[in-house]
């Protein structure tokens, strides 16, 4: 199977980022005040909303990351997933509700009216500081991947700064409607690319699943316990939780 990257992967790209564009350039019209850039007028459906959160969550670092860290540390990895399934009846039922009823645009104005302005600016600090880290990683790992795809020939600076600036530009244009209808068609790509992925994984494995959970408890991949026995350095077991 080839793995060069052709016209065709080109035209695909490039017509996906317009589409990103043309998005924050429609929803631009309709941002009259702080209200609809920021929370829509709360008139978003339920179902954008949560594809939306989902794209945000599993970013490229995610698909190129916990594939590698999967075959090294195995199903140990799932603790720290399934983490997740325990905080969210409490942020729907409880975090969500509230900061509803307090009618803040963010989780700062909270900070400040509960304790003062130095308590909002540190929080506020903290989080720039770690997102823009977050973010700097976000995109230069697909861009990487992008560039060791075409062998170089796309330069890794110039994508960086083209997908920051389109991020920025559709964001500031069209507020959290683009945010929102963006991330679901970046859900669909995402989740489709993913299922194809595993398809094709699974029908091209002699075997098929039986076959890859079999090499997989036998290397020691379906042990909770494997990855935290003896000989795992300090750092690989703080970096599991």
């Amino acid at each position: 199977m080839s793995t060069a990257f052709h016209l065709l992967d080109v035209a695909i790209v490039a017509a996906y980022l317009a589409t990103l564009a043309a998005v924050g350039v429609y929803f631009s019209r309709r941002q009259t005040d702080l209200n609809e850039f920021f929370r829509a007028r709360q008139t978003m459906a339920w179902l954008p909303v949560g594809l939306s959160l989902m794209a945000a969550l599993n970013s490229g670092i995610d698909y190129l990351m916990q594939p590698a860290s999967t075959i090294r540390y195995g199903v140990i990895l799932l603790v720290g997933t399934s983490s997740w399934l325990f905080l969210y009846p409490w942020v729907t039922k409880v975090t969500l509700p509230f900061y509803r009823r307090l009618g803040v645009f963010t989780a700062y104005e909270f900070l400040e009216a509960r304790f003062d302005v130095r308590v909002r600016t540190l929080a506020a600090a903290i989080f720039i500081v770690w997102r823009l880290g977050w973010m700097a990683t976000a995109i230069y790992v697909p861009c990487l991947a992008i560039n060791a795809a075409t062998g170089g020939r796309a330069d890794l600076t110039t994508m960086i700064l083209v997908l920051g600036a389109l991020v920025t530009v559709y964001t500031m244009l069209g507020g959290i409607q683009a945010v929102i209808w963006n991330d679901v068609i970046q859900f669909v790509i995402m989740f489709g690319g993913l299922a194809a992925t595993v398809w094709i994984s699974l029908t091209s494995v002699p075997g098929g699943l039986s076959e890859i959970f079999t090499a997989a408890s036998q290397a020691g991949k379906m042990s909770f316990a494997a990855p935290l026995a003896a000989g795992g350095g300090a750092l690989d077991r703080i970096r599991l939780f």
